[in-house]
């Protein structure tokens, strides 16, 4: 799934534990927005990221059970 704010490096595993390598972002993540305004368009292209990674991952029966913003 494309993002337009984090690019998806790689991913490995052990036996017990999946690991996931993502772009480092100097801006930080989202916790830094957070209860502050942002424009409409902003959390409109976030939220719709967000839905439609987690649309992807529910297809191919994978559950996200942690979802924040860092």
């Amino acid at each position: 799934h494309p993002s337009l704010f984090v690019e998806f490096l790689g991913w490995f595993e052990d036996p017990n534990t999946l690991y996931i390598a993502m772009e480092y972002l100097e801006m930080g993540d989202l916790r830094r927005y957070m209860g502050k305004p942002l424009p409409q368009k902003t959390v409109q292209e976030i939220a719709k990221q967000l839905l439609t990674g987690l649309d992807v991952m529910h297809q191919k029966g994978i559950a996200h059970r942690d979802i924040k913003p860092e």
